[in-house]
């Protein structure tokens, strides 16, 4: 859905020279390219730090949810499977997807985004978690036994304070 209120054209390149042009009601979802696009009044917006496959894929979310504003009964109904399907993606995607949200200043880009990751790792063993981040165990196997007591004992001891 995108505002029926015409907005200007800005004109945003990106990392890897790609220009797009943008309505500016979805471009300025983005804190980042609203302050920009004050200063650079006219000018083609540099996007030093985002690729254009990226970016792309930012504008198509920011398309859906300009009208959005603070309208959660909207979200939850109208875009909810939407933003599921979008954020189906491997992991080094939704990584740029965040990294991009971040940088540009798109709250609840960054928010769903995070939600995302958050369901990917949810219900998984800490190695599986390792193995998906790609994250090498460096603990020994005594280190690993001590950290797991010390973890255990303390949630036996809230258990017990729980319990008074």
């Amino acid at each position: 859905m995108l505002s029926s209120k015409k907005s200007r054209v800005l004109k945003i390149k990106t990392s890897d020279n790609e220009i797009f042009e943008v309505e500016e009601a979805v471009a300025t979802m983005s804190k980042t390219i609203k302050i920009m696009a004050e200063d650079c009044s006219g000018e083609v917006i540099p996007l030093n730090n985002v690729h254009s496959t990226i970016f792309a894929r930012v504008i198509e979310w920011c398309k859906k949810h300009v009208d959005d504003g603070e309208d959660l009964e909207y979200y939850k109904g109208a875009l909810k499977n939407w933003d599921a399907t979008f954020f189906e993606v491997d992991q080094a995607v939704l990584y740029h997807l965040l990294t991009a949200a971040n940088s540009l200043d798109i709250k609840p880009l960054l928010h769903q985004g995070c939600q995302r990751f958050v369901d990917m790792i949810n219900g998984k063993t800490v190695e599986e978690i390792r193995q998906l981040l790609h994250i090498k165990n460096d603990f020994t196997n005594e280190e690993e036994d001590e950290t797991l007591k010390k973890l255990w004992s303390s949630v036996m001891g809230m258990n017990s304070f729980i319990l008074l």
